[in-house]
């Protein structure tokens, strides 16, 4: 039996900041100086393992978690937003948000001979949420594994679970209507079955290869109180999200102070959504618009660990480089509306072409040990040196962002007393989805 319990507080008490810093005279007085932010939070972790016979094992956990947010409630009576603009309209008030997570999980393992292994299992997770979406949610499941190791140098395991998520009490204050369009994932009804298998086969003595596969198929069962509407047919949001992939690591251990590492991997997630039906237009049939959307995406890594001096210099460099393109297959509204998706590009059977991304990270990393004579007559256990060098670039290529210039437009610009409907622009750049950058690193490691 283990058992882990542990305590930490958070808390925020800076003053905010003077809005004359932005040149802005004309804002209410804060309620109050500082935020007050105060969070406590509570974890406890408890793992029972029991030898039931020779061959039977059972674990059981419970991990429970609690994150109370004792800050009081501030509303402010304006803001402002864009740089310029100021919302006087509606106050914006901050409420405390908190949340306790249990989870439950009892396995049983039989290990039924040397080569087969089996398990089997239930686990249950509530969430208790305060002004959330929802009161709570509650998701039982089932899993179980098979684990096969006929020789020593072959071994292959498989996993699978089954679960459903339901949430007790809805809370949001958005009217029906406003709903429909959108999921909240993390509360939403979830039918979710997930498994892996992974293949270890040593080649040789230094070669192994390493086969893997997964999936994850998810359904949102129609919701009666989101998603259901007198006038449209069928439920509206994200009907399932659906994820597979397949892949392999190899191993190579030229010597025993050189080892590499290759991998690949390719992965499929394919959504499908309903909405409805564009600004200003009523919920019908004819409104409704639907999408496919299929994202591939291809990882390759390459990794090198090199003792190049036993004892005294160690070299780790890695790179990682993945291609992705998601495709959009979009039904436009039946009725023609402008204001629904897709309608406004007249003639064309599916308006938005494919998005193409290509991300790229090299890092190698030194480290030199000093010697170990003259770092104990110091009192130290081990001092080391360590470089490192950083590369990463990210390349896409999407119709909704390739036109945008980078630049932050004027009030005259937008049309309006704020930048906020500058839709054109990257303001300076921030959110730039292409970039080069490179990080440079130099510490000094001691342990005693």
């Amino acid at each position: 039996y283990t058992s882990n319990v542990q305590y930490t507080q958070f808390r925020q008490n800076d003053p905010f900041l003077n809005t004359a810093t932005n040149g802005i005279t004309t804002l209410a007085a804060y309620p109050r100086s500082s935020l007050n932010g105060e969070v406590n939070a509570f974890l406890s972790n408890n793992v029972l393992y029991s030898h039931l016979t020779k061959n039977l094992t059972n674990t059981a956990k419970v991990r429970y978690y609690d994150r109370k947010d004792n800050t009081p409630t501030i509303t402010f009576a304006n803001y402002h937003y864009a740089d310029t603009g100021i919302a006087t309209t509606a106050p914006l008030t901050r409420n405390p948000h908190s949340y306790s997570q249990l989870s439950i999980e009892d396995l049983l393992k039989w290990q039924a001979n040397r080569a087969w292994g089996f398990g089997a299992g239930y686990f249950f997770e509530r969430f208790t949420f305060a002004n959330g979406e929802v009161d709570s949610t509650n998701e039982h499941g089932v899993k179980g594994f098979v684990n096969w190791t006929p020789y020593s140098w072959l071994t292959a395991r498989s996993s699978l679970q089954y679960s459903e998520r339901r949430y007790n009490t809805w809370l949001a204050g958005s009217t029906p209507s406003e709903a429909h369009a959108m999921r909240h994932f993390f509360v939403a009804n979830r039918d979710r079955t997930k498994g892996n298998t992974i293949v270890e086969l040593q080649v040789s003595r230094n070669v192994t290869v390493s086969p893997n596969g997964g999936l994850r198929w998810d359904n949102y069962p129609t919701d009666t109180v989101l998603n259901e509407v007198a006038a449209l047919t069928n439920s509206l949001g994200t009907h399932y999200s659906r994820a597979w992939n397949i892949g392999t690591d190899l191993g190579v251990r030229v010597n025993p102070d050189l080892r590499l590492n290759f991998g690949y991997n390719h992965e499929e997630h394919n959504l499908y959504m309903e909405s409805c039906c564009g600004a200003s237009l009523a919920f019908s049939d004819a409104n409704k618009w639907t999408t496919k959307i299929t994202q591939k995406y291809n990882t390759f890594m390459a990794a090198a660990d090199w003792k190049a001096i036993p004892g005294k210099l160690d070299i780790k460099a890695d790179y990682v480089a993945a291609i992705s393109n998601e495709a959009n297959d979009t039904t436009k509204c039946t009725s023609g509306a402008s204001g629904c998706t897709g309608n406004n590009s007249v003639g064309v059977t599916n308006p938005f072409p494919d998005e193409h991304n290509i991300f790229q990270r090299f890092s190698v990393m030194a480290k030199y040990y000093l010697d170990p004579a003259h770092v104990k007559r110091m009192g130290f256990g081990e001092v080391a040196i360590k470089a490192r060098y950083i590369w990463e670039q990210n390349k896409n290529t999407n119709w909704a962002t390739d036109n945008f210039s980078p630049y932050s437009p004027s009030a005259a610009d937008a049309g309006g007393t704020d930048i906020s409907n500058g839709g054109r622009s990257l303001f300076l750049a921030y959110a730039n989805p292409n970039y080069t950058a490179q990080i440079l690193a130099l510490s000094l490691v001691g342990k005693w």
